[in-house]
């Protein structure tokens, strides 16, 4: 240990009070700023409201749709994601999620069609 670590150790020790109540403010601080952390996923703050691109993009989006996803996430007890009792809930949530308002596309393990190819055949099953 260099001789400046070990004075910066004893500093530490001697005005441990000091330094904890320091750093209890800093982290009190810290924590009463966090409050005006937000994550903004809108891609439209980057452009102003007369950007000629995204105008276009708007009115692409009120002639055919406006995409927003939905996802959803199955975390099983068991650890098994094939677990037949998982599989049946999948397919239960997907049969669930087409019943959500302006829902047009619903993907799920239990919905996605299975491919296979025999020679220069494609065959699509579900």
């Amino acid at each position: 240990m260099t001789k400046q670590n070990a004075s910066y150790g004893e500093w530490i020790l001697k005005y441990r009070f000091l330094v904890l109540g320091l750093v209890t403010a800093l982290t009190l601080l810290g924590a009463a700023g966090a409050q005006f952390l937000y994550f903004d996923n809108d891609y439209r703050v980057f452009f102003g409201k007369e950007n000629p691109q995204l105008i276009a993009f708007e009115q692409i989006q009120q002639t055919y749709t406006k995409i927003d996803n939905v996802n959803f996430a199955v975390d099983p007890i068991s650890g098994k994601a094939n677990a037949p009792e998982v599989l049946a809930a999948v397919e239960e949530l997907t049969d669930i999620a087409w019943q959500l308002p302006f829902s047009i596309r619903v993907d799920s393990l239990s919905n996605h069609q299975h491919t296979e190819v025999e020679g220069d055949d494609l065959i699509v099953r579900d």
